[in-house]
């Protein structure tokens, strides 16, 4: 399990590093998320196929020697080894138990907040004359609520926005559901919590959940004009937050965003 860990986390470091050195300088987007999820399989999988398969068998085989009689202390030095390697797989475990059981009761939150909106609220779709995507529904809020999609339900808040500035928000969180912007988190999620002790998981999750935002805000220029969606961006810099299983409009640090928009776009782009 030690060496599971240790491989894992190294294999996580180097890719990540890369990523950073290279993908994260330039607007390779699509291909960044591609790197990314790509990442985070291989960190969990790649230890398996490193270790020599004999490796462990080999450390439990005894090496008769004729003659020779294992002392009470040796053996009591054998049991305890064999007690920590047993205590570090049931921690392991418990973490990853923990950890998903946050993730169910996240998603099972937001899943009845939604329902909640929907009971409450006029729920719209594309023959309403939204220019969302056909299999989505819209709820706008008579409130400040920051703007957010989960799987192929969107949430505005409208109090305060133009018919212009609404928009764009549609255009961007039209992009994430039209992407599946959200199974993408739900596997990166699940995939952070297989490996929850390795730090560099979770920054490659922060990661796939900045270029979703950088993805949609070059969707929405397109549909906006670019000074009308800066000057969106930074009226929406404050706001209400959700949790982070949502594509939240204004989850990713605003100035990240702008310094990306004003980058060359490449064939990647997209």
């Amino acid at each position: 399990m030690i060496h599971w860990i240790i491989l894992s986390t190294l294999a996580t470091g180097l890719f990540y590093g890369l990523y950073r050195l290279t993908l994260r300088r330039d607007r390779w987007l699509q291909l960044s998320v591609v790197y990314l999820m790509t990442t985070l399989w291989f960190s969990i999988v790649f230890p398996w196929f490193t270790l020599p398969g004999n490796l462990a068998s080999a450390s439990q085989k005894v090496i008769p020697t004729e003659g020779y009689m294992m002392t009470l202390d040796e053996i009591d030095i054998s049991a305890n080894a064999a007690s920590r390697t047993i205590n570090l797989t049931d921690i392991h475990l418990i973490g990853i138990a923990l950890c998903l059981g946050y993730l169910l009761f996240q998603l099972g939150a937001q899943a009845i907040a939604i329902a909640k909106l929907r009971r409450r609220h006029t729920v719209y779709t594309a023959a309403d004359g939204f220019d969302i995507p056909r299999k989505a529904s819209l709820i706008l809020l008579d409130d400040e609520t920051a703007p957010y999609s989960f799987f192929n339900q969107i949430v505005v808040g409208t109090r305060g926005l133009s018919d212009d500035e609404l928009r764009c928000i549609l255009a961007h969180e039209s992009y994430h559901v039209s992407r599946n912007h959200t199974y993408d988190l739900l596997a990166a999620w699940l995939l952070c919590r297989g490996a929850w002790f390795n730090p560099f998981a979770w920054l490659i999750m922060r990661e796939i959940r900045a270029v979703h935002e950088f993805q949609a805000d070059a969707a929405s220029i397109g549909a906006c004009g670019r000074e009308d969606y800066l000057h969106l961006l930074y009226r929406q810099a404050t706001g209400t937050g959700y949790g982070h299983i949502t594509n939240n409009f204004q989850s990713i640090n605003i100035k990240k965003r702008i310094v990306m928009m004003n980058k060359t776009r490449t064939r990647f782009g997209a």
